[in-house]
């Protein structure tokens, strides 16, 4: 449920890497793990950085409400005010995936050239338009199976060999993608 392109490609990592690093994060004691929803630090500690509150129904379905302390943003303040290229975690995170591209474009940034690489397959498969923070719970089935592609075809395979077997390759894709 906390997945989403930039978690799962491993772009998030080098991000947050470059939000720590800055001279604002560094006074304030900020590391890496401070710009994660997923750990405390600087995720909202009302929701523990999902945005929302789940309310127990007794015999219905839970009910989600949007979290009052952070407003529904899943980090706390200190963690919002600090910018990286002149955005902040949450701009990052509702940035497209072609938006990411063009904002660490410079390529004499060893970091940017790791994100770069990290990018292109999801790019070349035709996923530019996807928000680097939506969750996968959100993507279609054709997206779904095109995320997956692209992360192993970026390298992000832990050194494991991978046979693909594509026996269905065009379900859920656009004509445009077939």
């Amino acid at each position: 449920s906390r997945s989403n392109p930039a978690t799962y490609s491993g772009i998030w990592d080098h991000i947050r890497d470059l939000l720590a690093d800055l001279d604002q994060s560094q006074k304030l004691g900020l590391t890496k793990s401070s710009f994660s929803f997923n750990v405390d630090g600087g995720r909202c500690n009302v929701c523990k950085g999902k945005g929302q509150i789940s309310i127990e129904m007794q015999f219905l379905p839970d009910v989600q409400v949007e979290c009052e302390s952070c407003k529904g943003l899943r980090f706390q303040d200190q963690i919002l005010a600090i910018k990286l290229n002149g955005k902040s975690v949450l701009e990052l995170l509702n940035s497209t995936i072609d938006e990411i591209h063009e904002l660490f474009s410079d390529e004499g940034i060893p970091a940017n050239v790791k994100i770069q690489n990290l990018l292109k397959p999801f790019r070349d498969l035709g996923l530019g338009y996807l928000r680097i923070g939506q969750p996968l719970s959100e993507v279609s089935g054709g997206e779904a199976q095109r995320i997956k592609l692209a992360s192993y075809l970026s390298g992000n395979n832990r050194g494991r060999k991978i046979l693909f077997i594509l026996d269905e390759p065009t379900t859920g894709l656009h004509p445009s993608n077939i």
